[in-house]
């Protein structure tokens, strides 16, 4: 079911009722709307530490400015300014 940015709030209670009903659960894979084959994992915070992750690779996009119009691209797409 796709859902318009103006239901986003109706999203954050289904999230909340969620991590509330499931304490054991760390997160959840949500299907995007744009890109319907791919999914998004979406963490609970405080069910999850830096720990956790191990980090591969980091890049710096303060000096790949071709990198960050493309991400502000997807931001904009997805009605998120990024600054």
């Amino acid at each position: 079911m796709e859902t318009p940015k103006s239901s986003y709030l109706k999203t954050v209670l289904w999230a909340q009722a969620l991590h509330t009903a499931f304490p054991e659960i760390k997160g959840s894979i949500w299907t995007s709307s744009q890109c319907d084959s791919a999914g998004c994992l979406i963490l609970f915070g405080d069910r999850v530490r830096e720990s956790d992750f191990d980090v591969l690779d980091c890049i710096d996009i303060a000096t790949n400015p071709n990198l960050l119009l493309e991400l502000r691209g997807y931001g904009k797409r997805a009605g998120i300014t990024i600054i």
